[in-house]
């Protein structure tokens, strides 16, 4: 038995009567037979708004329990309601009628929030055991609707919808037909949504306002997620910002920019994917705090570097990008930028992307223009900073297999394999027209070898004219290269090279060789 039923049968609804009368004189054409007066009157009954169930509405609500509540039922609270408990969770719908906020004042001694189902509020939330004091956890697979969200906890994790919204349901009466008629409102609205938690888990989840997204914590993992923001999204991520990797499906929208302001923390989300639209003659500001490590692969270990930027202008608009400390940089693996009808670089770096105290590197660029490809825009200046090409990067969304002469394979960077102007074997034929041009750029016959004063020794064939970054880690489980040296064989034909580390014969270490062209 249901404690509170969604609907209770009553007969209720509008009834709308039509009614009218009028007369009709025939007259006849023997004058000697008088005019016939015809009566009229019609009545028109349209019942279609009755119905025999008006939803339920509880005005007072008061649940206590020492250990979990559950709701499975569908409960409206029209006017006020208390719940005393440390556990409550939500499998059916709880919807909180206008003027109910959720707040910690409506809770006592509630720690964990679960939600299978739906939360409905027209007010704003404020998801917190008490004022300024966190929830042990809130953990959301199904729907919460409110005009803003602000959730403090310490463990967070989204698997469903959170939206912003001006949901609500009222009924209007006509009183000159004396009908009435329910209105519901599902627009986004301008709430922001703000999480503080130091542990946060975006899994399969989404997040939508026509406002602002606020994350404030130490870490952040997205998989599979969406975050929609008609505003600007805020990373304030202190320790960790990561995703699942390439095959991941990250989608975050903004129409204000995004930023990270605090230190980079560690972590590649090269699994996200940001679009960054701009309304015309708008000025959308982003700001980051990676490390500026060149145009190199380290700059994509570590260091926040994202999948995939894309930048959808509108007329006259702009796109600026800032950085938060004495040089930084933001490392993408594929760059878009769409919607502009520049015809010129020039009036590209000088009027639709700007960039101060920043410099972007990208491995591949693809654009609505003809005139922006990874090799015009490298090196060019964009303000107070430069845009630049990392043809070393191999990267998930830029990359192609290419064959070698011996039948295997390698991946390399999609533009520098399409390139019209590079020959990276030396041979006289630009990569573009080459069916083989990476045959001998390919690192060969590595050899490791203990040195004089123990010791490793690194040795391999290198191309000519090509540069190569020996790299080493402690761990393949932590995943974090250290550049040990760059080295450059400067002759015109293939060289052994060698280089030494100085670790002990009994650490264990693993090694990475990477060419620049």
């Amino acid at each position: 038995m249901k404690l509170a039923p969604e609907f209770a049968q009553r007969f209720g609804g509008n009834i709308v009567v039509y009614g009218s009368a009028w007369t009709n004189i025939l007259t006849s054409a023997d004058t000697n037979i008088p005019p016939t007066e015809v009566h009229f009157h019609v009545t028109v009954v349209d019942a279609s708004q009755m119905h025999t169930f008006e939803r339920a509405l509880v005005h007072q609500l008061n649940l206590k329990s020492p250990s979990t509540i559950e709701i499975n039922d569908r409960i409206t609270v029209d006017e006020q309601f208390t719940i005393d408990s440390p556990s409550l969770t939500i499998n059916g719908a709880f919807t909180l009628r206008q003027g109910q906020k959720w707040d910690s004042s409506k809770f006592r001694n509630l720690q964990f929030l679960t939600n299978h189902g739906e939360l409905n509020i027209a007010d704003v939330a404020q998801f917190e055991s008490a004022p300024s004091k966190p929830l042990g956890a809130l953990v959301n697979t199904g729907e919460i609707n409110a005009f803003s969200h602000t959730i403090n906890t310490a463990y967070f994790e989204n698997r469903g919808l959170i939206i912003a919204t001006n949901h609500f349901e009222e009924k209007f009466t006509n009183f000159c037909f004396a009908t009435v008629f329910t209105f519901t409102n599902s627009e986004p609205s301008v709430g922001p949504i703000e999480v503080n938690s130091p542990e946060m888990l975006m899994n399969g989840g989404t997040l939508a306002t026509a406002g602002s997204i606020t994350f404030n914590g130490a870490v952040l993992k997205l998989l599979d997620s969406v975050n929609s923001a008609g505003g600007h999204i805020a990373l304030n991520v202190t320790d960790t910002l990561t995703d699942a990797g390439p095959d991941n499906a990250n989608r975050w929208f903004v129409s204000d920019g995004f930023s990270m302001r605090t230190p980079a923390p560690i972590g590649n989300p090269l699994g996200t994917w940001i679009t960054s639209s701009a309304d015309p003659f708008a000025i959308v500001e982003h700001s980051w705090s990676a490390q500026d490590r060149g145009a190199t692969v380290a700059g994509y270990e570590n260091n926040l570097a994202l999948g995939r930027l894309s930048l959808a202008g509108s007329t006259n608009s702009v796109f600026e990008f800032t950085g938060t400390g004495s040089q930084n940089a933001l490392y993408v693996d594929l760059l878009e930028i769409s919607g502009t009808q520049s015809s010129s670089l020039n009036e590209l770096t000088n009027s639709i992307v700007l960039a101060d105290n920043i410099n972007i590197y990208y491995a591949d660029i693809r654009s609505t223009n003809v005139n922006i490809t990874a090799e015009t825009i490298n090196g060019l200046t964009f303000g107070g900073g430069k845009m630049f090409w990392v043809p070393s990067f191999v990267g998930p969304n830029t990359s192609v297999d290419v064959a070698l002469r011996d039948g295997t394979s390698i991946r390399v960077n999609r533009a520098l394999r399409f390139s019209t102007r590079i020959d990276s074997d030396a041979d006289g034929i630009a990569n573009a027209f080459d069916p083989f041009p990476f045959d001998t750029v390919t690192v060969q016959q590595v050899r490791l070898s203990v040195a004089e004063g123990e010791a490793w020794k690194i040795s391999f064939f290198a191309a000519p004219n090509t540069i190569y970054t020996v790299q080493y880690t402690d761990s393949l489980t932590d995943m974090r290269w250290q550049t040990l040296t760059t080295v450059k064989n400067t002759a015109n034909n293939i060289q052994q090279m060698s280089v030494q580390d100085p670790a002990k014969n009994s650490q264990q270490r693993f090694y990475r060789i990477s060419y620049t062209p």
